[in-house]
């Protein structure tokens, strides 16, 4: 009686082609991807994909920086491929890569912080500011004027549950660049020395604007001659003083 040899059936002989087949594809497929990734790194093959299109520049962005030539710097405080292990920065990061490609005058640079916490020195308000790893910055070495963003700064985040919803990269990037590169940005003054209550969510739209905000105290400080606008916030005592109500200089409008 003959035996049947189950490797010279054709059932074995087809399954063993699709097999080859198969892992022929899947590598093709991996080796791809590893080229792929290759040449991303080195000229940058990103599209935009979003419905949003939350990475492009929108007209407004275009109109306002067409007459901006000064050199604009953007700085992350972390090399290029930590920024990419960060959600939130890497969303950050190609934006600014998109403000690279569209305008000549802007370009990127990536410190790493933790290894020289010396090279963000420059940017530090006091000595004792901190300047954390995940900041990102805004800088106009001719004029000498910069901006510091925290990483939520360029997100929206619903105030119940504090979870992120929005993202506004365009408007703080637009916004820095012209506040940096303009020498004659226009000047917000907030007063101080009268209990003044601080108005973050107007400062915030003030910036947007492209005004720079500064404080004054009236009684010592001269007005700067770009302010164009002097906010008096919530004063808790006058600006006068006692002694010119009781000379009478000021009227009383307390109770009868």
């Amino acid at each position: 009686m003959k035996q049947n040899n189950p490797f010279a059936s054709r059932t074995f002989k087809y399954g063993s082609i699709a097999v080859i087949f198969s892992a022929v594809f899947i590598a093709a497929i991996i080796l791809i991807n590893v080229v792929i990734s290759a040449v991303n790194s080195k000229v940058g093959l990103y599209v935009d994909l979003t419905s949003e299109k939350i990475y492009g520049i929108t007209d407004s962005t275009t109109k306002a920086l067409s007459k901006i030539d000064t050199p604009v710097e953007i700085i992350f405080c972390q090399v290029a491929d930590k920024l990419d292990d960060d959600l939130y920065l890497s969303k950050v990061k190609k934006l600014a890569e998109t403000y690279v490609e569209k305008f000549p005058n802007v370009s990127i640079k990536y410190y790493d912080t933790i290894a020289d916490p010396t090279l963000v020195y420059q940017y530090k308000t006091t000595s004792a500011t901190s300047i954390p790893n995940t900041s990102v910055i805004v800088s106009c070495p001719s004029t000498k004027q910069y901006k510091v963003f925290a990483r939520d700064a360029f997100f929206t985040k619903a105030e119940s549950t504090n979870s992120v919803f929005g993202f506004n990269g365009e408007m703080r990037f637009t916004s820095a660049i012209l506040q940096t590169a303009r020498p004659d940005s226009p000047i917000a003054l907030f007063t101080t020395g009268h209990g003044e209550t601080v108005s973050a969510p107007l400062q915030d739209l003030l910036v947007n604007a492209g005004y720079v905000i500064e404080t004054v105290d009236l009684k010592a400080g001269k007005l700067d001659s770009k302010a164009k606008l002097i906010v008096i916030s919530s004063p808790q005592n006058d600006f006068t003083g006692l002694k010119a109500q009781s000379a009478g200089q000021v009227k009383n409008f307390g109770t009868q």
